[in-house]
């Protein structure tokens, strides 16, 4: 199985469907208390257990659009939980690919087609990875604009109003995605090594990803980095972009230092945040081919060119350390 297989495409159909249902039934809504509202009753009122209709001359008409207002609600919570179920199996199904896999296969005795199987492993954790990240992100919030785009042209037939606040949450949504997809494909260019040094590169990368300066990052480096092959400083650059996305992502800190110690035979490189640390039950290889790609991925770039990688809970915060050779032996 390559990529996502046929239950995850009628998974994402499925949502969308359910979408266009909620669509429907929320313009519905926006009907219901406008009529309401013409009876002389503020909607919201409806949703005060308190609230009697037997106070107004028209209770029959207040009471009838109530009870329509009612059911629908109660469709619409249960096609988001039906929804949310989808969204679930679709990402069990995405992760099929790794979560299949033999774990009691010794990778690195075998070879396929001339290519390391560990390496094979590390290029389809990186496509789940990033089909992953576009699906929580960019393609939730296109969903979402398909949503709002639907809703808003069944209000503007009877609310101009209510259309023009939801075309501005449009256009805002808009702005995310295209800044979410920028922030992909910054992610996916690597720069060029060979032009610019590893701790330029990781510096150039901090800056872009911390542009609102949430954490202050201090890179530093022992030694010079004059020496080290173009594969490990690949490798390095791509451990230490991952490793700096997860302080961004979970660590709550507002400090990381990137530490690269370069001698004659390795490098060390080290990402410590001063954060909230983590469950160290994430480490094991169960969990971490179930859900954490991001470290799984790390762990695997760094064994490939023959490396370790470790991961721990400080006292305040997370600590990677990485050590890899300067000049890896050749790669299959």
């Amino acid at each position: 199985m390559i990529g996502l297989d046929i239950s995850s495409t009628q998974y994402l159909e499925m949502t969308y469907f359910i979408d266009s249902l909620i669509t429907d039934y929320e313009a519905r809504l926006v009907y219901y208390d406008q009529q309401i509202s013409s009876l002389g009753v503020d909607p919201e009122q409806l949703d005060d257990h308190s609230f009697s209709s037997s106070e107004y001359d028209n209770s029959s008409s207040i009471d009838y659009f109530y009870e329509l207002r009612k059911n629908d609600k109660e469709v619409i919570d249960k096609m988001y939980k039906l929804k949310s179920y989808y969204l679930n199996l679709l990402s069990i199904s995405e992760f099929t690919l790794y979560n299949s896999a033999d774990k009691g296969t010794d990778v690195d005795d075998l070879n396929v087609s001339g290519m390391n199987l560990k390496k094979l492993t590390l290029r389809e954790l990186e496509r789940s990875k990033f089909s992953s990240d576009l699906h929580d992100s960019s393609i939730q919030l296109l969903t979402g604009l398909v949503h709002k785009c639907e809703l808003t042209l069944r209000l503007m037939d009877f609310d101009l109003t209510r259309s023009r606040l939801e075309m501005s949450s449009v256009i805002s949504i808009l702005k995310t995605a295209i800044s979410d997809l920028r922030g992909f494909i910054f992610n996916l260019r690597a720069p060029s090594l060979s032009d610019f040094s590893l701790i330029e590169s990781i510096e150039d990368y901090c800056n872009y990803k911390n542009k609102d300066r949430k954490v202050k990052v201090i890179v530093k480096t022992v030694g010079v980095e004059d020496k080290l092959s173009p594969i490990s400083k690949s490798n390095l650059y791509r451990i230490c972009q991952e490793a700096f996305n997860n302080v961004l992502a979970h660590s709550e800190g507002d400090r990381a230092d990137i530490i690269f110690t370069f001698s004659d035979d390795v490098v060390k490189l080290t990402v410590r945040d001063n954060g909230s640390g983590f469950d160290d039950s994430i480490l094991s290889d169960d969990r971490l081919g179930k859900k954490n790609f991001g470290l799984l991925i790390m762990k695997e770039r760094a064994e490939i060119i023959g490396g370790t990688f470790e991961i721990r809970s400080i006292d305040h915060g997370t600590e990677v350390n990485v050590t890899v050779p300067v000049f890896p032996e050749d790669i299959v």
